[in-house]
């Protein structure tokens, strides 16, 4: 297992850029290519736009934590805020001809792409999402 690299900022969209530079430099840090540390990118700024939005409501006195720990072949990514939760499971589906037009409703479809696993949590405090990112993309594992 890596370093643990965290980042804790106000729940400001507008340091949303600040959180993808982060993931980022995380990215190059553990020794993914380019094109994974910008999936990594999307990755943490959409689940993170998410606690910003949805768990911590856009107030900026309230945090929202950020971690990125490199194993092996994987990356695992939390996300905290201080919000109530919900259940992913229960979110309209983005692709129904219905939400086709509408302009959110896509980040748990992102990450769900993006990353081997997506789990969320209540915690006493808030809420988290912990996501499994691969070093390298599925299709590109080496057999055996």
């Amino acid at each position: 297992m890596g370093e643990l690299l965290a980042l804790k900022i106000p729940s400001d969209p507008e340091r949303l850029p600040e959180i993808e530079e982060f993931a980022e430099r995380a990215g190059k840090a553990a020794g993914l290519d380019e094109h994974r540390c910008s999936m990594l990118g999307l990755v943490v700024t959409e689940a993170a736009n998410n606690s910003i939005h949805h768990g911590n409501r856009g107030d900026p006195s309230l945090p929202v934590e950020i971690s990125i720990v490199p194993h092996d072949n994987y990356l695992t990514i939390t996300v905290k805020d201080t919000g109530h939760g919900f259940d992913p499971n229960l979110l309209p589906d983005p692709t129904a001809p219905e939400n086709l037009m509408r302009d959110h409703g896509r980040g748990f479809l992102i990450l769900r792409h993006f990353c081997r696993t997506v789990s969320t949590e209540k915690l006493a405090d808030g809420f988290i999402t912990i996501m499994q990112f691969d070093r390298i993309e599925p299709d590109e594992q080496p057999l055996g």
